[in-house]
């Protein structure tokens, strides 16, 4: 976890929910009937930094159950330090574990492991190039890793002088970013060159794109180091469209995330926010607002189902919880509350 995580979560804690759902007695079975193939998604959850508890869950949708520690289970072994992020390419999911400087290719039916990619420093995230390549944002090695996806080995590196971490695939190149300068930029594939780049303000929370083709970046401000801000951009030049400003230096956004559809976002700041994409400022009151202990660590749209995930990572030490909420014009109600393990974080839904 980074300092930067460190500090959404700080002024986030808020106590219990009134539709927690009882922790189960007994462990459930090591997997689904059909195995993790059917309606569901994977949560990271990404344990305590330096602790090695990271774990992989599974919540089936079908049968109405998460299945923990799925990664240890199917290769008697831990995933590592810190499952940062999880990406499902091509029928195989790559789980990067940051800490332990390596990505975990696994079967995603069954969760064994069919190869460990080892050498990266401190990955995050990973996205597919469209050429049988990938690119590895990372935190410290002030470099994008590139791998090959047939021999998973590591090829190539592209310098970038800062963290990078989010990825979005658009029809003008790989938008990636650079977190603490606040930079956002397009890579061509084919070439690996960076083609665009546009600086916004300091650390970038959150990256989309929406129906029409254009890129919102969010930006918490460092530490009350500016205010923060949402952007919107033109794709492929990169110039702002919109800028809309936080009214407080301790506004703390993140987690933008947007509905399948295209057409309204989510993020967290304190509470959870929704925003149409022709809004013309920033909402005043929350969408859902986060009362009873809660620490919200990040937030997904279901792509097929009218949900809204956000994970709980409560303290910190303990097993967090998954929070299914209704998505609907008029705010979200909590369906249901899900344990799983420490700081549950990235989400990665089944195809």
């Amino acid at each position: 976890m980074t300092r930067a995580r460190k500090a959404w979560w700080i002024v986030a804690l808020v106590s219990a929910w009134s539709c927690e759902r009882t922790p189960q007695s007994a462990p459930p079975p090591d997997s689904p009937s059909n195995g993790y193939a059917g309606a569901g998604f994977f949560i990271c959850n990404e344990g305590n930094f330096r602790w090695s508890n990271a774990s992989l869950a599974f919540y089936s949708e079908t049968e109405d159950t998460v299945y923990q520690e799925i990664f240890r289970q199917a290769n008697n072994r831990p995933l590592g330090d810190v499952a940062q992020s999880m990406t499902i390419i091509d029928g195989k999911g790559y789980v990067v574990v940051n800490n332990s400087g390596k990505v975990e290719v696994i079967n995603p039916l069954t969760a064994q492991s069919e190869k460990t990619i080892d050498g990266l420093m401190s990955p995050r995230y990973i996205v597919p190039t469209g050429d049988g390549r990938a690119y590895v944002s990372d935190l410290y090695a002030q470099a994008i890793t590139v791998i090959d996806l047939a021999s998973h080995q590591i090829v190539d590196t592209i310098s970038y002088p800062d963290w990078t971490e989010y990825w979005v695939v658009t029809p003008s190149g790989i938008v990636g970013c650079g977190v603490k300068r606040g930079k956002v930029f397009i890579i061509d594939p084919a070439t690996d060159q960076i083609i665009q780049e546009q600086t916004l303000r300091p650390e970038i929370s959150g990256m989309v794109t929406d129906r029409q083709g254009h890129l919102w970046v969010l930006c918490n401000g460092g530490f009350e180091q500016m205010l923060p801000a949402l952007y919107k951009l033109r794709i492929p030049n990169l110039t702002p469209i919109d800028s809309f400003v936080f009214r407080r230096i301790k506004d703390h956004p993140g987690n933008l995330t947007i509905t399948p559809a295209g057409d309204s976002l989510f993020f967290s700041n304190y509470h959870i926010y929704a925003m149409d994409i022709a809004d013309t400022k920033l909402p005043d009151a929350p969408y859902f607002e986060v009362t009873n202990r809660r620490t919200i660590y990040h937030l997904s749209c279901h792509p097929r189902k009218p949900w809204l995930i956000a994970t709980d990572a409560i303290d910190y030490v303990q097993e967090g919880k998954v929070l299914i909420l209704s998505r609907t014009p008029t705010g979200g109600q909590l369906i249901d509350s899900l344990q799983v393990g420490i700081i549950p974080g990235h989400i990665t839904f089944v195809p």
